[in-house]
């Protein structure tokens, strides 16, 4: 009897212990954090394009209305600061879903990349949304 009831507090002490860090899940390749809501910067005048890379010299997709609603998966350092509106330059690359006139929830009308400094999140994008797994997302 008193084997048994060492036993079964053993477990119990087992079962309260706290997990170490190491054993604790990690994020990994699959794992995804929830879209970060923005908009393009500027207003009815100001297009930006949507990219197949996260580069300037990358190949433009369709070019997207100022004021228009995006949504970012995650980010990646581009290696070189772009410049853009009414936000300090950074090296930052969104990549982003385009919702607009005609999407509809889940069903973006352009998928790509975006320069940071043209997608106003309310914050910093680093402290809002996770790194992309390599440049391809």
């Amino acid at each position: 009897m008193r084997i048994r009831s060492l036993v079964m507090m053993a477990g119990l002490l087992l079962a309260v212990a706290p997990i170490p860090a190491a054993a604790q899940a990690q994020p990994t390749a699959t794992t995804r954090l929830s879209t970060v809501a923005g908009t393009v910067f500027g207003g009815s005048e100001a297009f930006v394009a949507v990219r197949a890379r996260p580069e300037k010299g990358a190949k433009d997709g369709p070019y997207i209305q100022g004021g228009t609603r995006v949504e970012v998966e995650c980010y990646v350092d581009g290696g070189s600061n772009v410049s853009g509106w009414f936000h300090p330059s950074n090296p930052y690359w969104d990549k982003v879903a385009v919702y607009g006139p005609g999407s509809s929830p889940g069903k973006p009308f352009a998928r790509g990349w975006m320069a940071d400094v043209w997608v106003n999140t309310n914050g910093d994008i680093t402290k809002q949304s996770q790194p992309c797994w390599g440049t391809g997302g």
